[in-house]
């Protein structure tokens, strides 16, 4: 039961306005900046407010699908973001289902 609530939640969430969009962009990269995200999301209108990316950001980090760095050595502090090896594994089989 566990799995078919985990995996209704991740579906919900990937069906929302921007999370797909925002996964395969930093798919497409090493690793981003929040600020670099927030401005492709901003430039590309998939997004309105900070807010939002920082809820898809923080719900992918929780899901396992993000891995998130926070570089505290320099003022002010980056937050760093990479696709984790579960996230490659989801994506790929999201973009293998064939419709």
């Amino acid at each position: 039961m566990v799995e078919k609530k985990k995996l209704v939640e991740f579906m919900h969430n990937m069906s929302k306005k921007g999370f797909y969009d925002i996964f395969e962009y930093l798919m497409k990269h090493e690793s981003m900046y929040y600020n670099e995200i927030l401005k492709y999301a901003q430039n590309n209108k998939i997004v309105d407010s900070r807010a939002s990316i920082t809820t898809m950001l923080n719900w992918m980090v929780s899901f396992g699908l993000l891995e998130r760095h926070e570089i505290t050595d320099v003022r002010p502090m980056r937050t760093k973001y990479n696709v984790s090896k579960k996230g490659q594994s989801a994506l790929n089989k999201i973009k293998s289902v064939d419709l």
